[in-house]
């Protein structure tokens, strides 16, 4: 009864995680996503737990055969669910078909699996209490390997973006969650039905996602879900300490930090309520979000209606990107509707410095181009 005792451990902890999430902070969207990849994981050792009893207690070979293929067809559900988390996750764009290619691999093995209720899928039972493996076995452990596979086919394709050593090794942290799965079929194929591999896998995998859904969350303004200013202090910590901010070592694409205010933000709260002004925050945070996701670099929220970014480009494309804001701001406000003007005065400045000192200084400088381009109504671009 060992398998069927470390299944419930692996349930209690699973709900646990499940209860903390739910009971946490507000939910971003990373949130309810992990909410969901939680309840399939718990569902999926349920359906397992319930297959052991029946074999242990010699049950008819269908119902045996049912729970098998449930808690495959389940698990699988879970590496799936986690693909979406990847995307949500690193921020990437897929169209539709691209989502239908997650899919396509567990459509394939679930075909397999269901194929067992005749004998000939990945598992066979025709006696009370005798279940074995079937002749397409090796499928399982294919469905379990190819989804690390394509999560760190997302990861690579994310990192080219990123910058820092820090934000290389969360992404990481989120694109190794279906090793466990995979490693846990892995030695139960070798090792056989007496070792209970899988739902201890899927119960660490999901502990990972936890720990990484929540550092995400720390770091994230609860309003508008962008990072908050601690985060672009240590990004900037970070490259100074790499030496890419050094005068010496600047080329064609420095390091540019943009300070951004909403326009008569506080006569938006004055005149139409404060949870006007949280819209109207949530809505310039989507549009910086949107435009600066093809920019290796980090936006925060700087403080109130403030917002921060770094960016690592050239002269010519941040103009162009200064640009795309205010052309972008005023767009979203007219899908909007909005019952005032909302527009935003940017200030930039080049960071070119050794120490914190100089970094202090490159921010003072870039708020007081903010200003003069709200006093004045044009936009302080690149020098």
């Amino acid at each position: 009864m060992v398998y069927e005792e470390l299944d419930i451990v692996s349930m209690v902890a699973l709900v646990v995680l499940l209860v903390s999430t739910m009971t946490g902070r507000e939910r971003s969207v990373v949130n309810r996503i992990f909410i969901h990849t939680c309840i399939l994981a718990i569902l999926s050792i349920l359906a397992d737990a319930v297959r052991e009893v029946f074999i242990y207690r010699a049950v008819m070979p269908r119902a045996i055969i049912t729970f098998s293929v449930l808690k495959a067809l389940l698990t699988t559900s879970v590496l799936v669910s986690w693909l979406h988390f990847s995307e949500v996750f690193l921020d990437l764009r897929l169209s539709k078909g691209m989502r239908v290619l997650y899919w396509l691999p567990a459509m394939v093995t679930g075909t397999c699996f269901i194929l067992s209720f005749w004998n000939k899928g990945v598992y066979w039972a025709v006696e009370p209490g005798i279940y074995q493996r079937g002749p397409l076995f090796f499928m399982e452990l294919v469905s379990y390997c190819i989804y690390p596979v394509i999560q760190f086919g997302l990861f690579l394709w994310r990192s080219f973006k990123t910058v820092t050593r820090r934000m290389k090794i969360d992404y990481i942290k989120m694109a190794t969650f279906g090793i466990f799965p995979a490693a846990g079929v892995i030695m139960q194929c070798f090792w056989g039905q007496a070792v209970p591999c899988v739902p201890a896998s899927i119960m660490l995998a999901m502990l990972q996602g936890y720990l990484v859904v929540e550092n995400r969350e720390v770091s994230r303004d609860a309003l508008t879900g962008v990072p908050r200013r601690p985060t672009l202090e240590k990004y900037l910590t970070q490259l100074l300490g790499e030496g890419a901010l050094d005068p010496v070592v600047e080329g064609s694409h420095p390091y540019w930090f943009i300070m951004m205010d909403i326009d008569h933000f506080k006569t938006v709260n004055d005149t139409y309520g404060h949870l006007e002004g949280d819209h109207a925050l949530q809505i310039v945070a989507s549009v910086l979000q949107k435009c600066f996701l093809e920019h290796r670099g980090c936006l925060c929220r700087y403080g109130g209606d403030e917002f921060a970014a770094v960016v690592h480009c050239g002269e010519g494309e941040l103009n162009v990107l200064c640009e795309e804001i205010e052309e972008t701001m005023q767009k979203t406000a007219d899908r909007n509707d909005l019952p005032y003007k909302l527009t935003i005065s940017i200030g930039c400045e080049k960071i070119l410095v050794r120490s914190e000192r100089e970094i202090v200084d490159v921010i003072q400088t870039a708020d007081d181009r903010m200003y003069k381009s709200k006093h004045t109504g044009e936009l302080m671009m690149a020098k």
